[in-house]
């Protein structure tokens, strides 16, 4: 450790070391002409004392190898602990003073450490380029009582949910709580949350700034309105965060991405209720909320349980979600696990879980153009659709798979299109796919009912969309059913690609010539009769074989 003198060290209190030998030395902040802390000062006073601006990393007075002098101003100045400033972790001494005047000191790229302790502050402000740490880690499920231990663990900040905590530009705030004070200090575990208020943290927050760079990371945030607030916060981190507040993290106005991860989203302060009410651990807001250009933000590896909405996105381009999960068995009718609003552009949905909620995705956006893709994505237990396209397009597929008795996929109004392919349903009591009439829904391979499923119908319309006969028939390329009406014969049909799969059900008696280009059973023409159907197989562009037949 750093040593004066090459003699023993003994703190006594804030702002002094008492050396041996009746030497007393003061380490003092020194501020510039405008009274802002620029760094720290080291005097001595006593007999046969001599003092150096300098100090080296020794032990026993012997100096470690290629140990460096340094200013005694740098040594300190790299690492404080707040309670060298007068923190007392308590839980009733009020120490955002001593707290405040220890990340003021601690100068550019400096820390700030919390001990252990109870913390109880109105409010603090992080000033750029400094870290506020502490020494929680999660404990994970095993690793806590109830409710009420989570004030007892490590660092805790008790904050007065009339304050918040507030993070500029390039700072860090590492392994702490941030617990509202007034919560923390009634009954526990909670019942409900009405009484949550307030904002844990704020990230940014100048209306007119860019706020970048900032970093929240093994923090755990319970009985806020709103635990994590950001305003323009871009390029900025999120990682291993524990939420239990009525809206999860809240980001506004971005441009640049944000990279959120490992964020979970549980009712926390209710555990151990009793006697235990459903009402008691549902939380009325939104998991994760990006509103306003948070462009590109990737989401990763984040669950929320029992909150209204899991996620969020309100006209946000290129968002990105990768295993992510939405549980909420205890809200009912209102929940939605990924809500997609305004002009979003893209968004990606990949891996991620919606379970027991009403709706896992609802698509509402302003512009057929705007697209969700969904891909290995997992529905279960889902009480309406697995999705709801209301309006916006939707690619669906490539391996994912719902278990839901609902209608899986809702198209009831848009103009925008569908596409599925490499879908799996076990358990649709009704459609698969309930889709308005004006909608261009393309189905590809690998669509599989599972046994468990009672219908077997592919696409459900509002009216289904009806074909005059004619010698060629254009096949729209938005179906795979179609009713055929008069009595002209058949030759062909045009717009169909390799694999493409038709059913054609007649209204009256038609014939349809066997051909090169529509090869029917036996090379054979087939006369019709009324509600006969047809299914037939493209081998290319505009040749077709036939596949089935029911007279």
């Amino acid at each position: 450790m750093p040593s004066l003198a090459n003699q023993q060290q003994n703190l006594s209190f804030p702002g002094l070391l008492q050396i041996p030998g009746g030497i007393t030395t003061a380490l003092q902040q020194v501020q510039d002409g405008n009274g802002n802390a620029t760094g720290l000062s080291l005097s001595s006073t006593g007999a046969s004392v001599t003092t150096s601006d300098t100090a080296i990393a020794s032990e026993n007075g012997t100096p470690y190898a290629n140990a460096t002098p340094r200013l005694i101003n740098d040594m300190f100045g790299d690492s404080l602990s707040v309670a060298d400033f007068g923190a007392v972790g308590d839980g009733v001494t009020n120490d955002t003073t001593a707290i405040q005047n220890a990340l003021n000191a601690v100068g550019y790229a400096g820390t700030v450490n919390l001990g252990n302790g109870r913390y109880y502050v109105t409010g603090l402000t992080i000033p750029q380029y400094v870290t506020l740490q502490g020494s929680w880690n999660s404990p994970g499920y095993d690793g806590f009582a109830g409710a009420e231990s989570f004030a007892r663990m490590g660092s805790v900040l008790l904050l007065n949910p009339a304050g918040t905590i507030s993070m500029k530009q390039s700072t860090s705030l590492k392994n702490l709580v941030v617990f509202n004070n007034v919560i923390a200090n009634g009954p526990l575990p909670v019942n409900g949350s009405s009484s949550f208020s307030g904002i844990g943290i704020t990230m940014g927050g100048i209306t007119a700034q860019q706020c970048p760079d900032m970093t929240i990371e093994n923090v755990m945030v319970l009985g806020f309105t709103t635990g994590i607030y950001g305003l323009r916060c871009i390029n900025s981190k999120i990682r291993h965060v524990n939420i239990d507040c009525n809206n999860g993290i809240s980001l506004d106005t971005g441009g640049n991405p944000i990279d959120i991860q490992w964020v979970l989203g549980w009712p926390f302060l209710s555990v151990g209720y009793s006697p235990y009410t459903t009402a008691q651990i549902v939380r009325s807001g939104t998991g994760i909320a990006l509103q306003n250009n948070m462009d590109a933000t990737r989401i990763q590896f984040c669950t929320f349980y029992d909150y209204t909405t899991g996620y969020s996105l309100t006209s946000c381009n290129g968002i990105t979600l990768i295993g992510c999960g939405a549980d909420a068995p205890e809200v009912g009718s209102t929940a939605v696990g990924l809500s997609i609003a305004g002009a979003c552009g893209i968004t990606q949905v990949i891996g991620c879980q919606f379970v027991a909620v009403n709706t896992g995705i609802l698509m509402q956006t302003s512009s057929s153009n705007d697209l969700v893709s969904v891909s290995a994505c997992y529905f279960t237990a889902n009480l309406t659709q697995d999705i709801d396209l209301y309006n916006g397009s939707a690619i669906v597929g490539s391996g994912t798979v719902s278990y839901s008795t609902c209608l899986n996929i809702s198209v009831p109004f848009t103009t925008g299109k569908l596409i599925v392919s490499d879908f799996y349903a076990s358990k649709t009591s009704g459609a698969f796919i309930s889709a308005a009439s004006n909608l261009n829904v393309y189905l590809g391979n690998n669509i599989v009912l599972g046994n468990d499923a009672v219908q077997k119908l592919i696409v459900v319309t509002e009216s289904n969309q009806v074909l005059a006969s004619a010698n060629s028939i254009n096949l729209p390329p938005n179906r795979n059913f179609f009713e055929v009406s008069g009595t002209t014969n058949i030759f062909g049909f045009t717009n169909g690609w390799y694999g493409r799969t038709v059913t054609l059900k007649f209204a009256s008696a038609v014939t349809l010539s066997s051909s090169a280009t529509l090869l029917l059973n036996n090379n054979v023409n087939f006369t019709t009769q009324t509600n006969s159907t047809l299914t037939i197989l493209a081998t290319a562009y505009g040749s077709w074989i036939e596949v089935s037949r029911k007279i």
